[in-house]
């Protein structure tokens, strides 16, 4: 009778042990993923950079966010004939050369040019039914930015005047941002219409 208590025991201690291993193991896993998901992310890093060199440069007026917000579903469907910076002639007016412009136009080009390809990685790596909402507002308020900055540099152009390539690249830049960003609003739509299909396929069960 002692031995076979023996041999009892010993297989419970046995199998808390390894369930104790298993759980510490699922536990090993899981928390690294949230301390991720909590820091921003490349598109987040790369709008984020651009929102700060534009606006300390004078290019756009990122100081109101709301105000961004609201006037980036505008931007998709293209902009009117106007500026939409406070006062674009005073960019102007600090710029006193030619070769200023087209240096800060082709700086401008460049952090376009990375926030696009971070985009471009970014939907790349995501799953199908990844939530990306917060980076297609992100996206929307870099290319309202970026359009604000084409209307003070060609303003500027006008006043100071600067190489017609210069804009010509930097309005293809942009418009390669656009078309990144509409690849987000067609992911995020079609996201959208699966959980609605889903919930549809749901309730006809029911």
């Amino acid at each position: 009778m002692s031995f076979k208590a023996f041999a009892l025991a010993f297989t419970a201690i046995g199998m808390s042990a390894c369930t104790t291993v298993d759980m510490t193991a699922m536990g090993g896993n899981s928390a690294p993923v949230m301390s991720q998901s909590s820091e921003p992310n490349v598109v987040e890093k790369a709008c984020s950079r651009l929102f700060a060199l534009f606006s300390s440069k004078g290019w756009s007026t990122h100081d109101s966010r709301k105000r961004m917000q609201s006037a980036a579903s505008i931007l998709l469907n293209g902009l009117e004939d106007k500026s939409l910076s406070d006062d674009p002639s005073a960019y102007a007016q600090n710029t006193f050369t030619a070769d200023a412009l087209s240096v800060d136009i082709r700086e401008a080009e460049n952090h376009i040019q990375q926030t696009v390809k971070a985009a471009e990685i970014f939907l790349s790596m995501a799953a199908p039914d990844q939530d990306i909402r917060e980076e297609l507002s992100e996206l929307e308020q870099a290319l309202l930015a970026s359009r604000q900055a084409e209307t003070v540099f060609t303003e500027a152009t006008q006043t100071i005047g600067a190489p017609d390539a210069d804009l010509k690249r930097l309005n293809a830049t942009v418009d390669s941002l656009r078309n990144v960003t509409d690849e987000f609003g067609r992911r995020v739509r079609r996201a959208q219409n699966r959980s609605v299909a889903v919930l549809a396929g749901g309730a006809l069960k029911l």
